[in-house]
């Protein structure tokens, strides 16, 4: 007979007088990973927070062993909760981080060295390319959510929720990870998954919960699971992409001319980009794509070549050069690109464009109030543009993230995997502004997921250690060509 673990009844909570969750009711059995699927905005960070005791419902119970947990530090107690911020304290090592809170008690002697290397031993067990004594402001910010699993484990909670830790780790990470939730549960730990990823869920999950407009509207048992089921089920339930596959836009002047570009990891590329020119970037693990966009973002010196932009030479010796030479660039953390997360949308939208805004050093407000409205609109930022970006979830900040930079009109815009946390729909709203913004500048998508990408692209660049291999254009770019160079160039 199952163990019920966790019961959720008729939970309701509102914000703004609009209905986040609504009546919502499940139950978790021990020894389960159970996934409760939907697009961002839905609710599952609400419902992440309400279970873990952070944030109260309105209405509503929560059981833990059949016993009712009221909201705060009794929940907290009982049911752990990683985020999808990343709490990881930066001036701390990681086997700090990971250590915190488990040292023994007073008088007994913390035996450091040997549990650094316990720390070591579990990331390396689970390929983790990071190391016990590193500082955790030096971490990306996929390796800080790995961290916090790591970290989970060795605490052994008998309740994890989990909020789309995954979607943000590579690919090639997943499995490893996938290993490491099922240890949790082996030794003891029941697992409710907060995700968008429909496809990534079922491959670990034992069942789905399917959350829409704040409702449980499908569930999903694992001998039920089929490609064919999931999808049906998704697409009646979740958005997905409807890109039309082989759209291209008008392609004019070149805006960026990279020749015999040079640096550590990087030799003597040369590469270009016109107008209304989506470039996707596309390698294997310790490819060089990371140097050459840091190089045209300004954050790394290098060594020779040249780099123009609309034909004039630019030296790109820091961030504020490049944005000069209107290269913008947001990569999967936002760093650089927001401001605090405790500023609002519209402080977060307007900072690139102070000199636009303002007259004689004064902000016109009616401006500032005007263009924040239009690009939350055309991002599909459904939230006031006096809410902070604390009270956002990872989807939304992204599309935050991505517009700020686009705010500014760019002739260059870099996208560093920058969709990591975007759903069928913010990604469907993103290729859609893409479409409209590349009439103005040239882009390039170094991708976290190639599937996603194919359709908006006019050309796939495939990178080697030091730099680029060869490319596909226009009509050759579909997913089978992509396997079939990649599996050429692996060997």
């Amino acid at each position: 007979m199952k163990k019920e673990v966790l019961r959720v009844s008729h939970l309701c909570f509102s914000y703004n007088q609009d209905s986040i969750l609504s009546e919502v009711s499940f139950s978790v059995f021990a020894g389960e990973i159970v996934s409760i699927v939907g697009n961002n905005g839905v609710g599952k960070t609400v419902l992440g927070k309400i279970l873990s005791g952070e944030q109260k419902e309105d209405s509503g119970m929560v059981l833990f062993h059949g016993k009712v947990l009221p909201p705060g530090e009794a929940r907290k107690k009982c049911i752990h909760y990683i985020q999808e911020e990343e709490k990881i304290l930066g001036n701390m090592t990681v086997a700090e981080n990971i250590l915190m809170g488990q040292e023994p008690d007073r008088g007994c002697y913390f035996h450091w060295s040997g549990s650094c290397k316990k720390v070591q031993e579990y990331l390396k067990r689970y390929g983790l390319n990071i190391h016990a004594k590193q500082k955790g402001f030096e971490l990306s910010a996929a390796q800080k959510r790995m961290v916090m699993l790591v970290r989970e484990l060795i605490q052994k909670p008998e309740l994890l929720i989990i909020d789309g830790a995954l979607d943000l780790i590579s690919y090639g990470s997943i499995p490893e990870m996938v290993r490491l939730l099922k240890d949790m549960v082996a030794q003891g730990t029941t697992i409710v998954y907060l995700t968008h990823n429909h496809r990534l869920a079922a491959s670990f999950s034992h069942r789905l919960l399917f959350l829409q407009k704040g409702l449980i509207v499908y569930e999903m048992e694992r001998a039920a699971f089929a490609d064919d089921k999931i999808q049906q089920v998704a697409s009646n339930f979740m958005k997905e992409i409807k890109w039309q596959s082989g759209k291209r836009a008008d392609i004019y002047e070149e805006v960026l001319k990279v020749q015999d570009l040079t640096t550590e990891g990087l030799k003597q590329v040369s590469f270009t980009l016109r107008r209304g020119e989506i470039v996707g970037l596309i390698g294997f693990k310790h490819n060089g794509i990371s140097e050459f966009l840091e190089c045209l973002s300004g954050s790394r010196k290098k060594w020779q070549g040249e780099i123009w932009v609309d034909g004039a030479l630019v030296d790109l010796r820091s961030p504020k050069n490049a944005i000069k030479s209107r290269i913008r660039i947001c990569g999967d953390n936002h760093q650089g690109v927001l401001l605090k997360l405790s500023e609002t949308i519209k402080m977060n939208l307007n900072v690139s464009i102070i000199n636009r805004i303002s007259r004689h050093g004064l902000i016109q407000k009616k401006y500032e109030n005007m263009i924040a409205k239009e690009y939350c609109e055309k991002f599909g930022i459904h939230y006031d543009i006096h809410t902070k970006l604390t009270e956002l979830n990872f989807g939304a900040v992204s599309k935050v993230a991505i517009a700020s930079c686009m705010i500014s009109n760019p002739r260059v815009l870099i996208l560093n995997k920058a969709t990591r946390g975007l759903d069928e729909e913010g990604m469907q709203d993103l290729y859609e502004i893409l479409d409209e913004i590349r009439k103005n500048c040239g882009v390039i998508l170094n991708f976290s997921n190639v599937e996603r990408g194919l359709g908006i692209c006019n050309r796939i660049i495939f990178w080697g250690r030091e730099g680029i291999l060869g490319e596909l254009k226009g009509e050759e770019i579909d997913y089978e060509n992509i396997v079939s160079c990649m599996s050429g160039q692996s060997q």
